[in-house]
């Protein structure tokens, strides 16, 4: 079974909860950092849900379409087109200061889980980037530095985009 039929069969039928205590389940390769942001965690999360905004920071992202529209509840889906695949996209979890994403393509699955914390100088946002392990164990190490080079990435990309955003019209 592969990451998508994963992604596909467990969080169709079940709710985003149940969808992620399956993933827990299975080994899964993890990568995270904290941004700190001069902004309130309010302001980062009307940024964070306008899922339009994945294509300036997600690596390789052209367009994003929501079917249907309206995204940013939880069991929401989308495509999210990117250089080399198209990744379908759902939305595991949203609540004022989290928010969970599942994108997965031909053959991988990766979620995305955004956190907000208020600080002294404004909020930390915690960025963890999760994908199920290889199933053989001489790829572990392989696949770990690949999604650390993704996660870095997209995390540096996220976190221009954040600290240099148009401001939103309304």
């Amino acid at each position: 079974m592969t990451a998508a039929d994963l992604l596909a069969g467990i969080t169709v039928r079940q709710s985003a909860r149940s969808a992620r205590a399956a993933l827990a389940e299975a080994d899964l390769l993890a990568w995270s950092r904290t941004i700190e942001l001069p902004e309130s965690p309010t302001a980062v999360m009307e940024c964070l849900r306008r899922l339009g905004c994945l294509i300036d920071w997600w690596p390789g992202a052209s367009s994003v379409r929501p079917l249907p529209a309206g995204l940013c509840q939880p069991g929401d889906i989308g495509l999210l087109e990117t250089d080399t695949e198209a990744l379908y996209l759902r939305v595991l979890a949203f609540r004022p200061r989290r928010l969970v994403l599942a994108l997965a393509g031909r053959k991988n699955l990766t979620v995305v889980d955004f956190a907000l914390r208020e600080s002294a100088t404004g909020c930390r946002l915690h960025v963890r980037f999760e994908r199920p392990a290889p199933a053989w164990s001489l790829a572990d190490s392989w696949a770990a530095r690949r999604l650390a080079a993704f996660g870095m990435r997209a995390a540096a990309r996220l976190e221009w985009h954040l600290r240099h955003r148009p401001p939103a019209t309304s």
